[in-house]
């Protein structure tokens, strides 16, 4: 980038303001011809802009929330977008102000966190606080998956994916947060790059979800079986079914195809 202007990172010939997705770094450069991927910036944060958000992160690991919170209003103040300060701020709102609210915490995942265009060090602080906090950003499963599925890099992503979703997917009471966005999401990953404690979690979900009928054998119940098995299992195939490295398609394939068969079995 120089000034307002977002360069190609081949020829370095500027891109049009039209054919830039600033959301997933994307662009099309006319000179070359072709899709290219911009690289992450770091933070043009203010030094107390940066100090404050420091001092906010480090309240928030002693579980002080309102000075945390007070240090990230500071930053907010100063930077209106940063995501880790809003999350700071929404986090105390609804999990330890006097009088709770998730109002703030719903907008920052499912409006301000989806149009977020992350700077290195913004993005880091963020990721670390979700993984810190998995209890209840386990919650924003999907908004998360899909948003940093848009915007990071496979490996970045991977390790990501790989740290959050295993527990997230886990600690599911249902497959309601198994939505047809983050099945697609999930696949998408899966072409682009390996994720085996997550593809793990998925395969043991369909025998330890709440939902699932194998625990107490509860396939006579035809219309609650019929649903884990369209909008769970054969979504989890698919999943599978894409994955590059032969030796972990093969063994979860193999492991699917038993217990899907299960299901085939006593649905029939």
């Amino acid at each position: 980038m120089e000034g307002e202007k977002y360069l190609c990172p081949s020829c370095g010939m500027p891109i049009e303001a039209h054919a830039l997705n600033l959301k997933t770094r994307r662009g099309y450069c006319a000179w070359c011809d072709k899709n290219v991927i911009f690289p992450k910036k770091n933070s043009t944060a203010s030094p107390s802009a940066v100090h404050a958000l420091n001092e906010a992160y480090r309240f928030f690991l002693e579980k002080n929330f309102e000075s945390a919170q007070n240090c990230a209003e500071t930053v907010v103040s100063m930077t209106p977008n940063n995501v880790a300060a809003l999350y700071i701020i929404a986090y105390y709102k609804a999990f330890s102000a006097p009088v709770k609210n998730r109002t703030s915490l719903d907008r920052l995942m499912n409006e301000t966190l989806q149009e977020a265009e992350f700077e290195i060090e913004e993005e880091e602080m963020f990721k670390d606080l979700i993984l810190k906090t998995i209890l209840h950003s386990g919650e924003y499963i999907e908004q998360l998956i899909t948003r940093f599925a848009e915007f990071d890099d496979p490996k970045e992503l991977a390790e990501f994916v790989e740290a959050y979703a295993p527990f997230a997917i886990g600690n599911k009471g249902s497959i309601n947060f198994f939505t047809p966005a983050l099945a697609d999401a999930l696949a998408s990953i899966t072409e682009m790059v390996d994720i085996p404690k997550t593809w793990f979690a998925l395969y043991s979900a369909i025998s330890k979800n709440p939902d699932s009928p194998i625990p107490k054998d509860t396939f006579y119940l035809k219309t609650k079986t019929q649903r884990f098995y369209n909008d769970f299992v054969l979504k989890v195939g698919e999943i599978f079914s894409k994955i590059k490295t032969p030796a972990l398609r093969a063994k979860f394939k193999g492991a699917y195809d038993k217990v899907k068969a299960t299901f085939d079995q006593k649905m029939n």
